[in-house]
Parts: structure tokens; sequence; C-alpha cells
């Protein structure tokens, strides 16, 4: 069985704003009771996940809802079985990319009624870049093939610096839970 994992990762700005900030999303994460997670308490790298899949169908809403309330970039990702998943990214509220990376479903396409998966838009994610200098790894990255597709989640956020899938965060996540 592969991983099934919603997640929303994003920077939280720094600045006078920010408690009122951090106060905004935690609320909005509170109501699909989602606990926020960030790499230390005073780090702009922030995630939520969803193990149970319990906002499948709102994860990528979220991921916008938390681009308007800081005015910066979010992603919002649905992991499925390990075989792919569906990204979005937003800025300010706005969609800026919509795609898959993996092996998507012949079902799964059918639904959305095409026969081929849309791709994600190689320059929107080039601008998050940490290192312009990788870009070839991020054209790899998501346009690569994978046994388990979240190998390239933690490339991406690796590349980028958002946690989409961030295994420190993650631990951090499952012991907060008590399912270690």
């Amino acid at each position: 069985m592969g991983l099934f994992l919603g997640s929303v990762a994003f920077h939280c700005p720094v600045g006078d704003n920010r408690e009122t900030l951090t106060a905004w999303v935690e609320q909005l994460f509170r109501k699909h009771d989602l606990d926020l997670m960030q790499e230390n308490q005073r780090g702009k790298n922030w995630g939520v996940y969803d193990t149970e899949m319990a906002c499948q169908g709102s994860i990528l809403d979220l991921a916008c809802d938390v681009s308007r309330l800081t005015g910066d970039y979010a992603v919002g990702a649905l992991c499925v079985d390990s075989d792919f998943v569906e990204l979005a990214l937003f800025r300010d509220g706005v969609e800026l990319d919509h795609g898959y990376m993996g092996r998507v479903y012949e079902e799964f396409c059918e639904v959305m009624g095409t026969e081929v998966a849309p791709k994600l838009d190689l320059d929107q994610w080039r601008r998050l870049l940490l290192r312009p200098e990788d870009a070839e790894e991020l054209e790899t990255c998501l346009y690569g093939e994978y046994v388990l597709v979240e190998d390239g989640l933690r490339t991406l956020s690796e590349l980028t610096g958002f946690p989409i899938l961030n295994d420190d965060l993650l631990t951090l996540f499952f012991e907060a839970e008590g399912a270690f």
C-alpha cells in the first residue's frame, strides 16, 4: 500500500503582522481539524499534513486560502497511493498552476474527461527555486518517472524550500498524533 497524503505548504512572512497572520492561518486549519507544523518556532517554512485524507476535496482550496491570507505562494498537494500527485500553486489567492506528477490512472483521466493528465508548468515552479542553477533538476523532478511519487515531492520540497513532503515535519506530525 502506498502513501495517501494531502498537504499545504507555504512561507509565513516575517514582520510585524506575523502573530496576527499565524492566528488566522491556525484558525483556518483548525476548522478542518488540521494542525499547523513549522520547521522551527521562528522558521518561515510551514506545512499542514492530512494523512487521513479527510480534506481530500478541499486541500487545494485551503492552499488557495492560505496564499490569500499570507499574500504569498502556497502549494497544495494530494498524493494518491504513491503513484501520482495532484499539485496546485497559488500566489495571493490566484491559481498559477495545476497539474500532476507521476503515473496518473487512466480511470482518473476519464473522470477528468481527458486522455492525459495536465502536466505542471515548469516556468511557474522555476520561480520558487532556492537556487536558480537547479532548474534542470526541477525539470527532472516535475516530469520524471517514479516508483514512489513521494520521492519527487521530497525533491520538490528541497529545491523550493516548501515543506510539501518534509520527513522531519511529517515525523513531528506523527509524534504529535501519538502514532509513534
